[in-house]
């Protein structure tokens, strides 16, 4: 709910493996459908200041890479939304 409820679009346009969301400075990132072990996020120029997974709070290995950043997702199980909440600076 939280993620979805009282957001508006995220920075990142929807892609194949899902959306963003966003509120302030908080990004949630909403995977769908993704079948490769890390993700490549257009955040370029942002400052980030956290990235952890939205249900319980695990932080979440991240790299910066020229035009954004490379999340390290590991491989993700059957749930439908896998939430990544980056906080932005």
């Amino acid at each position: 709910g939280e993620s979805i409820y009282g957001t508006r679009g995220g920075l990142v346009a929807p892609r194949h493996w899902g959306v963003t969301t966003q509120k302030g400075k908080r990004l949630f990132v909403h995977i769908l459908n993704l079948q490769e072990e890390m993700l490549f996020l257009p955040l370029e120029e942002k400052k980030i200041r956290a990235v952890k997974w939205f249900a319980g709070g695990e932080e979440l290995p991240f790299t910066p890479v020229s035009g954004g950043i490379l999340l390290q997702t590991g491989l993700l199980g059957e749930a439908v939304d896998h939430v990544v909440e980056i906080q932005l600076r």
